[in-house]
């Protein structure tokens, strides 16, 4: 509704996403680009070995986000999902037991709330479509710069910037969403978020 069509284009591919939060020293995932199965071995080897993420560089709700953990297993998904034109992202992988998954909403500019995420047992993806859980988590103040800073960066006026903090305490930005739900965010926090959006709306772009 607010966000520009190039903002939209380019938080759509996650791969351009990444290098354009990489370019502002952002911090993000150790990623590589592959189109190709002796790509995935270069960039598998780079990063350690197995187990990796692999994942398309557009997807929603957890679609296209694989976890691979053996030879046997890359083959079978590449050769079921890897379109050379588009190619797909590979990431060191984070187990979910030593994460914490944050979703930060960014109205105009503001922090509009943040919640707390999970996977539903036995997979590793957080997501509140996939596993309808939430709460609500108070961000440190170098949290929230950062999600503002992704969302700016992409020239996002409304997004969801998803974060993970490592065993380490270190933030990576994961993604960002250019039409964030917010029915998890409402659940966990009791803020009307559909209101705040209207109100932004409203404020900046008049009634007409």
């Amino acid at each position: 509704m607010v966000n520009k069509l190039k903002a939209i284009l380019l938080s759509k591919d996650q791969f351009l996403t990444l290098q354009a939060l990489s370019a502002v020293q952002l911090p993000v995932p150790d990623t590589g680009f592959i189109n190709s199965i002796e790509g995935f071995h270069k960039v598998l080897a780079r990063l350690g070995g197995y187990p990796v993420v692999l994942k398309q560089v557009s997807g929603r709700v957890g679609e296209g986000v694989f976890l691979v953990k053996t030879e046997h297993q890359a083959r079978l998904i590449l050769h079921n999902t890897l379109v050379t034109g588009k190619g797909m992202m590979l990431q060191r992988f984070i187990p979910p037991e030593n994460r914490l998954d944050i979703r930060v909403l960014v109205i105009g500019g503001k922090v509009a709330g943040a919640m707390k995420l999970k996977p539903k047992p036995g997979d590793f993806r957080s997501n509140f479509h996939l596993s309808q859980r939430s709460w609500s988590v108070e961000l440190q103040a170098d949290w929230e710069e950062i999600a503002l800073k992704a969302a700016d960066a992409l020239g996002l006026e409304i997004a969801g910037v998803d974060l993970i903090v490592d065993d380490k305490k270190r933030v990576l930005v994961i993604e960002l969403n250019y039409s964030p739900g917010f029915t998890g965010l409402e659940a966990a926090t009791g803020l009307d978020i559909a209101g705040r959006i209207i109100d932004y709306v409203v404020e900046t772009y008049g009634q007409s």
